[in-house]
């Protein structure tokens, strides 16, 4: 089995979102007690405050990079799996990644969840056509 980089985005673009993710929940701490008068102002400050934050800038940035990232995958790989096999870990590593900076405790059910979804990815990932772009011939090879 050929490990590429197709095969390696599958886990490095839910560690960079999902660590970037609670990351910038972080960065973004006190920006709903900023109050001005209207709505078009309240969000032109809510968004100036952060943005000029370098603790939810720069995550957004790395979280962006992952994106694009995602994109290439996207068009290297199987669509049947690939969604839902990065963004099932994506949650996966948000709470992890939470749980270790120190937001919250995981519940013994968020626990049983992470582990229900990876074993779910285990099973999608056995699957031999998880890097095929045609998914015509995959479809008729199945019946």
């Amino acid at each position: 089995m050929e490990f590429t980089l197709s095969k390696l985005s599958f886990i490095i673009v839910p560690l960079v979102w999902g660590i970037t993710n609670t990351l910038m929940a972080m960065g973004s701490r006190g920006v709903d007690k900023i109050k001005r008068g209207n709505i078009f102002s309240q969000f032109f400050f809510e968004l100036l405050a952060v943005v000029l934050n370098w603790r939810w800038f720069v995550p957004f940035l790395i979280n962006m990079c992952g994106s694009l990232l995602f994109y290439k995958t996207l068009g290297d790989s199987n669509l049947t799996y690939v969604p839902m096999i990065i963004n099932s870990l994506t949650m996966v590593i948000t709470g992890i990644s939470g749980w270790l900076l120190g937001e919250k405790k995981l519940s013994k059910y968020s626990q049983m969840g992470m582990a229900l979804i990876i074993i779910g990815v285990c099973f999608c990932t056995i699957s031999p056509n998880l890097t095929s772009t045609d998914n015509a011939e995959t479809i008729s090879s199945e019946l």
